[in-house]
């Protein structure tokens, strides 16, 4: 999981997700980030996204150990 599951944010601000994942022990607990539009917002690998144009976004948070195990949120830039 991830949170907050919806944010809204505007053109250069910033808004850190929170992951929370369930995983097998001894596996590792990685993740990576990725946004389904960069050109509306980029996401760092520590999970801060920055709004960059007006639009709407999903970022997902992916487990590098089970590629299945992801979950992804919205985040609304707006003026």
């Amino acid at each position: 999981a991830v949170t907050p599951a919806t944010s809204d944010i505007g053109i250069g601000r910033t808004v850190t997700l929170t992951p929370t994942l369930q995983i097998d022990p001894g596996l590792p607990t990685t993740l990576s980030w990725r946004s389904s539009a960069t050109a509306v917002a980029t996401v760092s690998q520590t999970g801060v996204v920055t709004g960059v144009a007006l639009g709407t976004v999903q970022i997902t948070a992916v487990a590098t150990a089970d590629t299945t195990l992801r979950a992804a949120v919205t985040v609304n830039v707006v003026p």
